[in-house]
């Protein structure tokens, strides 16, 4: 799990990814809105509240049920993959993002990569 509160769900989901070395596809369709929501706000929004659930796709099932039952509202917005790349889809616009994570992962260490 990771919260969206201090970076946004793209960094979230970007940081998770990182974490594993994986890469992750997302697809902002899945998220969960009141309205219609613009696709920058939908990825950069510090959202409090908001937090991103890996869940093995063998408990996906018992999850959406618990999360159903205790009413908290989900969505479905992605999933990692073995091959180290953001891929970023949009209602919208479509793909709006391709790009290899281990140059994010460079960024993302900045200076702390001694």
């Amino acid at each position: 799990a990771h919260d969206c509160s201090d970076g946004c769900l793209l960094v979230a989901a970007v940081e998770m990814a990182m974490a594993g070395r994986l890469g992750v596809d997302l697809d902002l369709a899945g998220l969960p809105t009141t309205g219609e929501m613009e696709d920058a706000v939908a990825l950069f929004a510090e959202t409090p509240g908001r937090y991103l659930l890996e869940v093995k796709a063998d408990q996906l099932d018992a999850v959406v049920r618990q999360l159903r039952q205790a009413k908290i509202a989900f969505g479905q917005i992605g999933s990692f993959t073995a091959t180290p790349k953001l891929s970023v889809r949009c209602p919208r616009h479509g793909r709006v993002l391709e790009t290899d994570i281990e140059p994010l992962h460079k960024a993302w260490l900045g200076t702390l990569d001694w």
